[in-house]
C-alpha cells in the first residue's frame, strides 16, 4: 500500500497494541473482527457474522468521512448497523 501511495483499512480478526505497527506498511485504520472476549472456536464460528460487522463498521466510516467532506451532516440512522435479516 504504502509503496503504491495507495491508504489502506486492514479487517483483522484480533489485534493488539503490535497491529500499530502496520501504519509502517501503509494501513491508515485497522478494524478487528472479533470484538468480544471468546473462545479462537467461539471466534471461528461466529467469523461471517463478526466480519459482515466489521464491514458495517467500515462502511459507516467511511460514509462519513464522504459526507463530511461534502459539508452533510450525519444522521445516527446512517451509521447504525440494523442487523441481519437471514438469522
Amino acid at each position: 500500500c504504502r509503496s503504491a501511495g495507495v491508504p489502506c483499512i486492514a479487517i483483522v480478526g484480533g489485534m493488539d497494541e503490535s497491529a500499530c505497527g502496520l501504519e509502517d506498511c501503509g494501513v491508515k485504520a485497522i478494524y478487528p473482527s472479533v470484538i468480544d472476549c471468546c473462545s479462537r472456536e467461539e471466534a471461528i464460528r461466529h467469523a461471517e457474522r463478526n466480519f459482515r460487522f466489521a464491514v458495517d463498521r467500515v462502511l459507516a466510516t467511511l460514509k462519513i468521512g464522504l459526507k463530511a467532506s461534502c459539508g452533510e451532516t450525519v444522521s445516527k440512522r446512517d451509521v447504525t448497523y440494523e442487523g441481519d435479516n437471514d438469522e
